[in-house]
């Protein structure tokens, strides 16, 4: 009998923060935190009223927010017996950084902005880093895998529509119809971070100057995965990665050759180490990421060249050299982690 299909079970070590946006974001009263500890407890509001044993404490809080709707967080949080029921009754939590934690405090109940926190997605109340963003990652990799290198100047200025049927030929298609997109027989599950205590970060913006020429100095709170490097303890999310191996298509297009473990494997090797030799000369330039940050990401990279690992990199934050092929351009046709949306 003919298999169908090949299942592979792999495991994702974070190494930086990762944050993989959910498209949802959240405000005080729908959060809080207390001066106790570096951490915030998200809510629903209807579901915690209904867990207030005393009509009277449902009231209370009613009034709170009808006098006051950006300040009755204040008192909120302030109320002793409030709190325990928050802590009780959370959907969720987080860690928060110190900073992030003292920043929000200065702010809380005050009508300031800049207190959004954007979440990752996720169920229940474990995060997950969707199938779709390892998928695009692989696909990008595969891509610098078997195109012509440097890219011949008729792609790099032929319309975006035509970009997105050229990727289906480099790609193995026979014809740059949606329908002979090669990946199509890649699928790969989503990744559930089982266990693991997701941290609030400020971001750094780094390139956004100010009309003055200085770093701008952005608040942008986003939940993410925490790093594990800097004596952090290391950890591991479980996904399945399926190769569609004996659909017809497949068989019809000889992808057998194209489309393997070990080639996905060896084009994230190639592609994302080269992503990172271009992001280090960048950092070090500029001088705006810790040295010994940078050597012990890039030792934790070398040991990725082993046949059954490889780099890859993932979420917000990553850098338009990462989601295209602009290294891929003739040497001098683009600036340093320059934006260019084709490719």
């Amino acid at each position: 009998m003919r298999t169908f299909s090949e299942s592979y079970k792999f495991q994702i070590t974070p190494i930086t923060p990762i944050h993989i946006g959910s498209g949802e974001d959240i405000n005080p009263g729908e959060y809080f935190i207390f001066d106790t500890e570096e951490m915030i407890y998200i809510i629903d509001m209807g579901h915690l009223a209904a867990k207030l044993n005393k009509p009277e404490s449902r009231k209370t809080i009613l009034g709170w927010i009808e006098s006051d709707p950006i300040g009755w967080v204040a008192k909120a949080k302030n109320n002793k017996d409030l709190e325990s029921h928050i802590r009780k009754y959370s959907q969720f939590s987080c860690e928060v950084t110190e900073q992030v934690a003292e920043k929000i405090r200065e702010r809380w109940g005050e009508g300031k902005s800049q207190l959004t926190i954007q979440m990752m997605p996720r169920v229940g109340k474990t995060v997950y880093i969707p199938g779709s963003s390892i998928k695009g990652a692989l696909r990008t990799a595969l891509l610098w895998h078997f195109a012509e290198k440097p890219l011949p100047n008729n792609i790099i200025n032929d319309g975006i529509s035509n970009n997105t049927s050229w990727e289906r030929i480099v790609l193995g298609g026979s014809s740059r119809d949606i329908q002979n997109d090669p990946l199509r027989h890649i699928k790969i599950s989503d990744a559930i971070a089982k266990d693991v205590q997701t941290v609030v970060f400020d971001t750094k913006h780094v390139g956004m100057k100010t009309n003055r020429g200085e770093q701008a100095e952005l608040q942008d709170y986003r939940e993410c995965l925490p790093d594990t490097i800097c004596e952090n303890p290391s950890y591991t999310i479980n996904a399945i990665l399926t190769i569609e191996s004996g659909h017809q298509h497949f068989q019809d297009e000889n992808l057998s050759t194209r489309l393997t473990k070990d080639i996905i494997l060896q084009s994230c090797r190639e592609f994302y180490t080269r992503v990172f030799e271009s992001d280090r000369q960048y950092w070090r330039r500029n001088g705006n990421v810790d040295q010994d940050i940078i050597s012990e990401m890039e030792a934790r990279i070398i040991d990725t060249t082993s046949q059954d690992t490889a780099p890859i990199r993932l979420g917000w934050g990553c850098g338009m050299d990462t989601i295209s092929l602009n290294l891929a351009k003739r040497p001098g046709s683009h600036p340093p982690r320059g934006i260019n949306y084709r490719f």
